[in-house]
C-alpha cells in the first residue's frame, strides 16, 4: 500500500467502512459524557485475517493502534481454516497456464449468490484479489505451495492457492509477527460489550478486560476511546445455536460447527441493534 493510499486509509476506509453519524446511526446517538481509560487512533475488533490485515495498514498509516480479542487466544476462525486464498491472475494459475481473469471470478461470485450481492463490494473485492496475494506474500512473507492451485465449489476454473502449512496458521502467524514487528499491541480476553456513540458519532468502546469466555461480564470494566475509527472484524456466528437459527431454523442444536467456540453473536447483536 503507497503512502497516498494509507492516507485514504485513515480518512475514508476507517471511517466510511465501519460507523458513520448519518442516517439510523445518528438517529439512536447517546448524549452521555464519557469518562475514557484509554485513548487510541483506531480500535479493531477481531484478531482473525481482516482484524490484523486492518490494524497492520492503520498502523503503517501512522495510527496509533490496538486489537481486541474476546478468546485466550489470537487468531479466530482464520487461524484453524484451510489456508486457502483466491489469487486470479497469480503465479500458480499462470504456471498451469489456466485461463481466468476478474470478470469471470466476479461472473462466478455473483451467480454462486444467486445475484443477491452486493455488486458494489464484489467488483471491489475481485479488483483486489492479487494484490491481496501479493501483499501475504511481499509484505508478510507467506508462504504458498508454488506448484499446487485448487478449485473450490462454485469456480468455474481453478484459482486458489494454499499454504504450504495447510492451515490459515500459516497467514495469521505471520501477521501476528507483523505486529509485533510494529509494536501493534494484541489484547487478548478483552469482551467487547457496547459500541459508544454520541454526537459526534462512534466514539469507542466499552470492553470487559480479563474476560473469560463464555462468562458474560466476566472482567474489568474499561472504556476505550477511538479518535479515528473502530473497525469490526469480530467474525462469524456459527458456534451459537440460538442466532443462527434465526438466519435459517434448520441450523439447529443436532448441527454442530467446524468454527471455534467463540465464535459467537455478541457483536452481531449489538450492530443489530443500533441499525
Amino acid at each position: 500500500m503507497n503512502t497516498s493510499s494509507r492516507r485514504s486509509f485513515l480518512k475514508t476506509s476507517v471511517a466510511g467502512a465501519i460507523f458513520s453519524s448519518s442516517g439510523i446511526l445518528a438517529a439512536t446517538v447517546s448524549a452521555q459524557t464519557k469518562k475514557w481509560d484509554e485513548t487510541f487512533d483506531v480500535i479493531v475488533v477481531g484478531s482473525g485475517f481482516a482484524g490484523l490485515a486492518s490494524a497492520i495498514e492503520a498502523k503503517k498509516a501512522g495510527a496509533n493502534v490496538i486489537v481486541l480479542e474476546k478468546m485466550p487466544t489470537a487468531g479466530g476462525n482464520s487461524i484453524i481454516n484451510g489456508g486457502i486464498l483466491t489469487a486470479t491472475g497469480c503465479p500458480q494459475q499462470k504456471k498451469h497456464n489456466i485461463e481466468d481473469s476478474k470478470e469471470l471470478l466476479e461472473k462466478d461470485i455473483l451467480v454462486a449468490g444467486n445475484y443477491m450481492n452486493d455488486v458494489k463490494k464484489v467488483h471491489q473485492m475481485v479488483d483486489r484479489v492479487l494484490s491481496t496475494y501479493e501483499w501475504t506474500v511481499n509484505e508478510l512473507g507467506v508462504e504458498y505451495l508454488p506448484d499446487a492451485i485448487g478449485q473450490e465449489g462454485g469456480h468455474s476454473v481453478p484459482r486458489y492457492v494454499t499454504t504450504k502449512i495447510g492451515s490459515g496458521a500459516g497467514i495469521v502467524n505471520k501477521q501476528l509477527d507483523k505486529c509485533l514487528e510494529l509494536g501493534i499491541p494484541i489484547r487478548l480476553r478483552t469482551y467487547v460489550d457496547k459500541i459508544i456513540r454520541t454526537a459526534n458519532g462512534v466514539e469507542g468502546v466499552e470492553v470487559f478486560e480479563g474476560y473469560r469466555f463464555p462468562k458474560a461480564g466476566s472482567g474489568r470494566h474499561k472504556s476505550l476511546k477511538a479518535n479515528k475509527g473502530v473497525i469490526l472484524c469480530y467474525g462469524g456466528f456459527s458456534a451459537d445455536v440460538p442466532y443462527r437459527t434465526i438466519q435459517d431454523p434448520k441450523l439447529n442444536a443436532t448441527l454442530d460447527t467446524t468454527n471455534q467456540p467463540g465464535a459467537t453473536s455478541e457483536l452481531w447483536r449489538e450492530t443489530s441493534s443500533i441499525g
